[in-house]
């Protein structure tokens, strides 16, 4: 019985909200997100960087261009916030998940970094893609 009533729920589940692939990936993403947003907390840069895929045509685009590859985003990160002070205490608000096939998805929100003299903010899109090792960003787009 218990059985039919877990199965029951999980086709309600399933019908109303997309499917239960999608609403796994939502949940893994969120979560990869959160752990991410504690590395940098942490003062961690290669830790916040391992949810990027370490891959040379990963991309990120900001007001000021776009840069392609691990290295060189890996590079810009620890050029502009060389210390714990300059990468402040990062808060990311959630907006809005959307599936984009069986192994692609988008997360889009706001990020806040809160810093002594400042608190700069803006807003973000990030394309994951499920890979062997998890769900990776493969392309930002933060202004």
């Amino acid at each position: 019985m218990k059985l039919i009533l877990g199965l029951l729920a999980a086709v309600l589940l399933t019908s109303c909200h997309g499917t239960l692939t999608e609403q796994i990936a939502e949940e893994e993403i969120k979560l990869a997100i959160s752990e991410q947003q504690d590395a940098w907390n942490a003062g961690d840069i290669e830790l916040f960087m391992s949810w990027y895929k370490n891959d040379e045509n990963i991309s990120f685009a900001t007001s000021g261009g776009v840069l392609k590859g691990y290295d060189q985003l890996l590079k810009r990160y620890e050029k502009s916030y060389p210390n714990k002070e300059k990468m402040g205490r990062l808060e990311f608000e959630l907006m809005e998940y959307i599936p984009a096939g069986e192994n692609y998805a988008v997360l889009v929100g706001k990020w806040i970094l809160y810093r002594a003299n400042d608190t700069p903010q803006g807003y973000f899109s990030l394309l994951w893609e499920r890979t062997d090792a998890g769900w990776k960003i493969i392309h930002d787009h933060t202004s």
